[in-house]
């Protein structure tokens, strides 16, 4: 993650708080929504959140650094 830790810095505070803001309107979502729609919309999070997960790791795995601090696709 050094990689992306890296890439303009400048912007890691506005993602930040535009992750805290989505996060917040899903949880205000999930209460204001319709009973009904509480086991669609909880598999959609579940889906997504997999999703993002699965992104994460195969970006970690792509962009692998050694102990040098340098994509190993450098060597």
């Amino acid at each position: 993650m050094l990689t992306v830790q890296a890439y303009k810095p400048a912007l890691r505070l506005p993602f930040f708080l535009a992750g805290l803001a989505v996060a917040a309107l899903a949880a205000i979502m999930l209460v204001r929504i319709p009973s009904g729609w509480k086991a669609g919309y909880l598999a959609a999070v579940a889906v997504l959140t997999l999703n993002r997960c699965t992104g994460r790791y195969l970006f970690a795995r792509k962009n692998k650094t050694n102990k040098i601090g340098r994509p190993e696709s450098e060597r």
